[in-house]
């Protein structure tokens, strides 16, 4: 062998050893985490669902129609804070559910975050929960979720409701683009545990809680609302245990969100919310789903 191949070998040997090896020798940065029980909110409780536990908010007369409510991405049950009393003191019973991998819920990267596996996650919080049918009412990512929802468990939905539901009709070619600013290829390369933890590294690294509160007030056209108390009501996930592993999952797993049927399969009631200035997913995406949309 030639000097230069010994070389090159051995140099592509340490490259190999300091893949491997180096991210377990780095800290991960911020804090270590918190259990889920400690962050939360004295009016919840947890669940478990489909072997995952879960943090759901109830409100509401146990006897009254029932609305389950999904968040979007980044968001938890905070988001629905005034709409769940609002609810209730209108005769509903009111459910808030954590997804998995977000808020206050199990956090684990072998744990399935496609939408078509959160719909039927949902289907088992309901069930846990003791609700058998429910309108259920979508925010962004929260929108998929419940589209999925009514197209696998069609004889559980009363009604559909999307506030800026972010649909998608189309199956993809595969993982691609970027959540948060986030490649969602650092997710599928997480499957190898040295790469998992790079992963982790550069996540901890990129969204500190400045860059999450800057992506946070991004959703906001009126920004004044945001206040100190609205800010750590969301950016408390991250002083969550494994909540970059449980991101990792999410974006390995967002190249199968897109609905296997056409939304013109849907048979509820459905109805459209959408802010007209909404900064993230533009009107024209609600006026497309209104129209796709057959009730």
């Amino acid at each position: 062998m030639k000097t230069w191949q010994r070389v090159a070998l051995t140099a592509l040997a340490v490259i190999l050893i300091a893949a491997l090896v180096v991210p377990y020798l780095i800290p991960l940065p911020g804090p270590a985490g918190l259990p889920p029980e400690a962050l939360a909110a004295a009016d919840g409780r947890f669940v478990d669902a489909a072997g995952t536990r879960t943090f759901i908010q109830e409100a509401g007369p146990g006897d009254g129609p029932a609305v389950v409510l999904v968040h979007g991405f980044g968001g938890l049950t905070y988001t629905w804070r005034h709409t769940l009393p609002a609810l209730a003191a209108a005769g509903y019973r009111v459910l808030a559910l954590d997804l998995k991998g977000f808020g206050l819920s199990e956090k684990r990267f072998d744990l399935d975050y496609s939408h078509p596996s959160q719909a039927d996650f949902v289907a088992e919080v309901m069930t846990a929960a003791g609700i058998e049918r429910a309108a259920l009412v979508g925010h962004s990512m929260g929108g998929s979720v419940i589209a999925h929802f009514a197209q696998r468990h069609p004889e559980r939905v009363t009604a559909l409701i999307f506030v800026d539901g972010a649909v998608r009709e189309a199956a993809s070619d595969g993982p691609g683009g970027s959540i948060f600013g986030v490649p969602v290829q650092l997710g599928v390369v997480a499957e190898f545990p040295p790469f998992r933890r790079w992963g982790q590294l550069a996540l901890r690294l990129f969204l500190t809680r400045e860059r999450l509160s800057e992506i946070q007030l991004s959703a906001y056209v009126v920004r004044e609302v945001v206040t100190e108390a609205v800010r750590e009501g969301y950016l408390k996930v991250q002083s969550v245990k494994d909540w970059d592993l449980a991101l990792l999952g999410v974006l390995r797993d967002s190249g199968r969100n897109a609905l296997a049927q056409p939304l013109a399969t849907i048979r509820a009631p459905t109805h459209v919310v959408w802010g007209e200035r909404d900064p993230w997913i533009p009107l024209a995406r609600g006026e497309a789903l209104q129209a796709a949309l057959p009730g």
